[in-house]
């Protein structure tokens, strides 16, 4: 009756370690839409998630232009400092040695007990 899902994420305690930079985070998605775009500052019990397997996006996707328009949700400054980049010029998507695009999907987290 049904299955179990074990689900494995990398949680990385960003918190005050790195207090001399604020550095911006964009959540890319598979399909090259931004869904996130913050600064993360350094603050007790903050972190970043990703997933715990490699992920891939298209040519096209990685082709895509930052920032991108939105619907009325989230921050809609510039994510990085040359606006009107790439989402593979990001920090968060490279081109492999075999030629396929590799992406880091990350978001925000609370570090606590929940």
């Amino acid at each position: 009756p049904g299955f179990t899902e074990h689900t494995y994420r990398i949680v990385f305690p960003f918190e005050e370690h790195f207090t001399s930079i604020a550095p911006h985070l964009l959540t890319i998605m598979p399909s090259g839409t931004v869904e996130n775009k913050k600064v993360l500052e350094p603050k007790k019990e903050k972190g970043l998630i990703t997933f715990a397997y490699p992920q891939n996006i298209s040519d096209a996707a990685a082709a895509l232009p930052v920032p991108q328009p939105r619907d009325g949700n989230g921050d809609d400054s510039s994510a990085m400092d040359g606006q009107g980049c790439k989402v593979c010029e990001t920090p968060f998507v490279w081109c492999r040695e075999d030629g396929t695009n590799a992406l880091v999907q990350t978001w925000p987290t609370n570090l606590n007990e929940k």
